[in-house]
Formats: structure tokens, sequence, C-alpha cells
């Protein structure tokens, strides 16, 4: 899991950082961050939108699946090439008008163990990369890149294997993340021996790096969701074509849909697929048997509400966060009733095994029944800075009583729009005088 993120000049986040541990240095399992709009809440979630970018330069992942933790990790890279370039990346997310250098540096916790990658880029490419790991309370560095040298001991024991890697990096590093080029490797070569010969270590950060998601209400690259990774869950819930062999995933993902739906919607009797067999292929349909009047009609999901549809798509991604993985969503609460959503939250809360990290502007969620060191106040501060905590560092011991929407809508923890009046008169004043100088014209 996620233990921190530390960003320089990163669009809008010029120095930032947010912890996302307990004071028993522990990641936090659920995380919902508050602010106003424009504070940079979805900057949060596009640092690690970026990081998937920047670490798939050279392959991408369209939809890796987990089937077992003791399976080959060849199970995790089904690789094409990717055309994005790297320059055009950083262009994305470099803050405007600022000269210097995008600095990214995660904190991640895998098992007790405890690694830290960085990575910094210029205008153009990128000029830093490592990544190591806490051990016996010392940092051990795993590998390190710069410009004009690197450290890539550690990386494998195999001495043909490092001068085959060492060759690679002389070729592409700086136009590619050392990650991308490993990612590469993997996808170019037989999976079985670069595995063989790569740091354990290393294998456990990339895995992270491959399977968590990012979900997003708008992306200009035609996708939401950067990855989806849970081979319990139907990649694509509302219809599809599936192998035969897998008609257990969609029995699995149908009784799921079918116990959450219908505890959300009272007018929800059932969901269900309408299923249809062609050779080797299941044809499958989403339908909701819904309660209209005193009649129960069949009603295919693609006819549903956007906001019913898009807690269909929250669904899958919650799922994957009890079984472990890690799930970053922006607004994903819009378009769904408050209710709903708390109701949601504060059943999947106690049952994450993995991480979920929210952004949102839904206040009901602090009177949910979750635990408030989840809460987060992105605020932006006199100097125009921002910083981001969780309530309880704020408050240094929460009353069970204390109502903490009450004083975040009253502006005690700050994150929220200060606003005035706005003057109608003045506007009914420019509107008339446009007209009256339109009504000129056409005289």
């Amino acid at each position: 899991m996620f233990t921190y993120l530390h960003v320089k000049n990163f669009k809008s986040l010029i120095d930032f950082t947010i912890d996302f541990r307990n004071n028993r240095n522990t990641p936090r399992k659920l995380n919902i961050i508050y602010g106003e709009n424009g504070a940079g809440k979805s900057n949060i979630v596009e640092i690690f939108d970026f990081i998937k970018r920047i670490l798939f330069s050279r392959v991408l992942t369209p939809s890796p699946h987990i089937e077992d933790e003791n399976q080959e990790l060849s199970k995790f890279y089904n690789l094409i090439i990717n055309p994005h370039l790297i320059s055009n990346i950083i262009k994305d997310y470099k803050t405007i008008e600022y000269d210097d250098n995008i600095h990214i540096e995660c904190g991640i916790k895998l098992g007790k163990t405890h690694y830290e990658y960085i990575i910094q880029t210029d205008s153009e490419r990128i000029i830093f990369e490592k990544l190591s790991m806490l051990k016996n309370k010392k940092d051990e560095v795993l590998f390190e890149l710069h410009i004009d040298h690197y450290n890539i001991e550690k990386v494998s024991k195999n001495m043909t294997y490092f001068k085959e890697l060492s060759n690679e990096i002389d070729k592409y590093w700086g136009k590619h993340a050392f990650i991308s080029i490993i990612l590469y490797e993997m996808h170019d070569k037989m999976v079985e021996y670069i595995t063989k010969n790569i740091n354990n270590n290393i294998l456990d950060t990339i895995k992270l790096f491959l399977t968590f998601n990012v979900l997003k209400p708008i992306s200009k690259y035609g996708i939401n969701r950067t990855s989806f990774n849970n081979p319990l869950f139907l990649d694509n819930i509302n219809m599809g074509n599936i192998e035969l062999d897998k008609l257990d995933l969609l029995h699995t993902t149908e009784k799921i849909l079918d116990s959450i739906i219908t505890s959300l919607y009272s007018d929800i009797r059932q969901v269900y697929y309408d299923t249809k067999t062609d050779k080797d292929e299941i044809k499958y349909i989403l339908y909701c048997k819904k309660l209209i009047g005193n009649k129960l009609i069949d009603i295919p999901f693609s006819r549903e509400s956007t906001g019913t549809q898009k807690l269909f798509d929250l669904i899958p991604l919650f799922i994957y966060s009890l079984d472990g993985g890690i799930v970053i969503i922006d607004e994903f609460d819009t378009g769904i009733h408050d209710i709903m959503i708390k109701t949601l939250l504060e059943n999947f809360a106690e049952n994450i095994n993995g991480q979920l990290i929210l952004t949102t502007h839904s206040t009901t969620l602090m009177e949910a029944n979750i635990k408030k060191d989840s809460i987060y106040i992105l605020d932006i501060l006199s100097n125009r800075n921002k910083e981001v905590y969780s309530v309880v560092d704020y408050e240094q011991k929460l009353h069970p009583y204390l109502n903490i929407r009450k004083r975040y809508l009253s502006g005690e923890y700050g994150g929220i729009p200060y606003t005035s009046d706005i003057d109608f008169i003045e506007i009914n004043e420019i509107l008339d005088n446009a007209k009256k100088n339109n009504n000129e014209k056409n005289q």
C-alpha cells in the first residue's frame, strides 16, 4: 500500500506532501480527501495517473489479471507497445510557467517492508530514478540512475543479464523509466528468464505499480480507468463475450451485483445476466428486474440512470479493494445520492484489505460510521501553498460526539470555498447595456 506522496512542480502542487499513515506508521486503508474546487484534489489522483503512464512509457498493460499469488509473473504482463512519448507525458503534468523539475516520491509498504520510489524529470526526459528499501532501520538502494551514471548492482546477480540490462539502460533510460525498461524486457524475452534474474524486492514493487487502479470522471485519453485487475470480477460488467470456462466468473459477478444493488435500491428486486452460448463463447447482457407501478419489468442496465451506472462502475473497484487491491478514485460520489454513498462506504470500510483513496465533496460522509482518521482536508494557505492533513492531526483527540461535518462547514478546518454574494443588480445592468448597444447597432 502507499504510505505517502511527496511532489514538486506537479500541476498546481508546487511542494506538496500527503501522508497516508496512522500514528502506528501503518498505511490507512481508507483515505477520503476533501477540499474546495480547484484546490488540487484531482491533482492528487493525477499523481497516480502520472506514475502509471511514466512507468509504462514503453509498454502498456491493457488488462493484466492476478489469478493466483503463486502463479508465474507472466500472468501480469500482457504488454503492447505504448506510443506515448515521455516529453508529451511530462508536458501534461508539469506546472505551467515553472522551469523547475517534476519530482515524485512515493512511500510503499509491502508486507512488513517499506520502500521508497523517486523519479524526477526535466521538461523532456527522466533525469533521476531510485528505488530503495528500509532494512534493519537502514536504507538499502536497489537501483539508482542519474543522467551520467547509474547503480544497478543489486538488480541482478546474473552477470550475463546484468550486461544485457546495462546495454538497455544506455539505449533507453531517460526516454523511458528503468521499471518500464524491465517491463519491456518481460515482453520482449521470456518472462521466466527475466523474473528469475531480477531482485525479488524489485519485482514486488513492479507488481504493485502494475496492479493499482485509477478511476477519473473525465479523461482526454478516452478511458476513465487506467487498468482493472480483479480475477474474481468481470472487467466489463454491462455486456460482452467470455469464454465458456469463465462461466463461474460471470456467476460470481452476478451474485455480488445482485447482493449490493438490491440492498441499496428498494425498487430493484434482482440483478442478473441474460446469456446466450455461441460456439466457444458466452454472450452476456446485464439486466435489472425493477418494480415499476405494480409490475416487475426487466430493464437492460444500459437504460438505467447515469447515477446508477456510475454506482455499478464503482462496485468492481470496491470489491478489488476488499481483495487487497489499491484503488484511487476522483470524485467517486458524483451523480450518486449522498445516503446511498454513505451506506456503501460504511459497509465496505471495515472490510477493506487493500487501500481506497477517494476525493469527494460529499460532507455527509463526515457523519458516516467510519474511522475519522480517514478524513483528510486539503487547504489553500494564505501564501497560496497547499497542505493536507487528517482531521485527527488537527484535533489531537476527537471526542466521539464531535460533529466534524459542522466544524468543517463552519471553516474551522479550512478547505472550504470562501464566497461573497453575487451582485445580480450589476449583472442585470450589464445585460441591459448589452441589449441597448445591440439595438442601436441594428437601427
